[in-house]
């Protein structure tokens, strides 16, 4: 496995869910869940009649449709060259912290985590000495292939997504307590991709020259989520 696998993971997941968005809209998606529900094929652990009741409103309201549509096709409309270069200057000012330089000889393992709120814009970095590490090309945890008591350092202020981020605010407000809505997972989906291609930039420019232990693995994952690899520097 190689980078070229991460990569072509990254475009497929992504491209998946996307298919999987654009399927129906938002008030299909209440009807599909209604009928579900008043049938007895979708169990509910709240109240049935209120939930019921309040799928009824939804399906019938197509005020949010177009909205829903046109979030999703916002990461076809972000400029992935100015972005990318945004993420490079991002891993740069994490590498340049005295913190990280000062050790990263001890280190072959980087671990790139962000909230698990609705705005996962912020990120921390954790760092790990010298070991064997997995490449996960599907996400999976990975707590018992790798020796914990290895860690180095963290560093608060990791990468920042914001850039790459839009905000589906009155769609959650409205839809999250029935629907399982994946917007934020597509621009996850789409930021890693982005990431991945600053990183391979970096390395081809010999910005990540500095990095001598080989391989040096670069993951990422949404808080106490699956990992999945993000960049392997040879």
């Amino acid at each position: 496995m190689n980078n070229s696998n991460i990569l072509s993971s990254l475009i497929y997941q992504r491209d998946k869910l996307f298919k999987e968005l654009t399927r129906e809209s938002l008030s299909e998606q209440c009807n599909t869940m209604y009928l579900q529900i008043k049938s007895g094929e979708a169990m509910v652990f709240s109240d049935k009649d209120e939930m019921l009741q309040n799928l009824d409103r939804l399906r019938k309201n197509t005020s949010f449709d177009k909205q829903y549509f046109d979030t999703i096709n916002l990461y076809n409309e972000l400029n992935e060259a100015e972005l990318i270069l945004n993420y490079e200057d991002e891993f740069l000012r994490v590498f340049n912290d005295s913190i990280f330089l000062d050790r990263v000889n001890e280190m072959q393992a980087l671990f790139i985590e962000y909230s698990d709120d609705y705005y996962y814009y912020t990120s921390c970095i954790e760092c790990y000495g010298m070991q064997q590490y997995p490449i996960v090309i599907e996400p999976r945890y990975i707590s018992n292939e790798y020796d914990y008591n290895k860690y180095i350092l963290m560093i608060e202020k990791g990468i920042n997504f914001e850039k790459s981020s839009p905000s589906v605010d009155d769609i959650f407000y409205t839809y999250g307590e029935y629907l399982n809505i994946n917007i934020l997972q597509l621009f996850q989906l789409n930021t890693r991709i982005l990431l991945f291609k600053a990183l391979n930039n970096l390395d081809n420019n010999g910005r990540l020259s500095f990095i001598k232990n080989s391989p040096f693995m670069f993951y990422i994952n949404q808080h106490d989520t699956e990992v999945m690899s993000l960049y392997v520097k040879l």
